[in-house]
C-alpha cells in the first residue's frame, strides 16, 4: 500500500538524506512559462514532488528497473503545492518515475 499526501500552498523543504531527481522531458503549462514545472527528490522512504506550475490532472508512475509498474497515482497539480509518496514498501533498487499529462511528460531515475 502506498500513501499519497498533499502538501497545500508550500513545497517540501530539503531534508537530510534526500537526493534530487534529475528530470528530463518537456511540459507546456497552459498558465505560464516555467522552466522547471516539477522538482522531485527522494530519501529511503519517500518521493517528494513539488509543483511550480499549474499542470492539472497529472499521472505519476513509478516503475522498477525491470519495467514493472510498482505505483501509479493521479493528482491535481497546482503551482506551490506538492505531494509525498511513500516508498517504504519497495525493496532497495533502481526505479524510474514518470510525470505525464496532455501537456507533456518528465521522467527521472532514482535509487532507494
Amino acid at each position: 500500500m502506498f500513501c499519497l499526501m498533499a502538501n497545500a500552498n508550500f513545497g517540501f523543504a530539503m531534508r537530510e538524506g534526500e537526493n534530487d531527481i534529475v528530470l528530463r522531458g518537456e511540459f507546456k503549462p497552459t498558465d505560464r512559462s516555467q522552466s522547471e514545472p516539477i522538482t522531485a527528490s527522494v530519501d529511503d522512504a519517500n518521493l517528494y514532488v513539488d509543483f511550480h506550475a499549474n499542470l492539472g490532472s497529472l499521472t505519476i508512475t513509478i516503475s522498477s528497473a525491470t519495467g514493472a509498474v510498482v505505483n501509479t497515482e493521479t493528482v491535481y497539480a497546482q503551482a506551490n503545492e506538492g505531494v509525498q509518496i511513500s516508498l517504504s514498501n519497495l525493496p532497495s533498487g533502481n526505479y524510474l518515475v514518470v510525470f505525464s499529462n496532455a501537456q507533456g511528460s518528465l521522467m527521472g531515475k532514482f535509487s532507494i
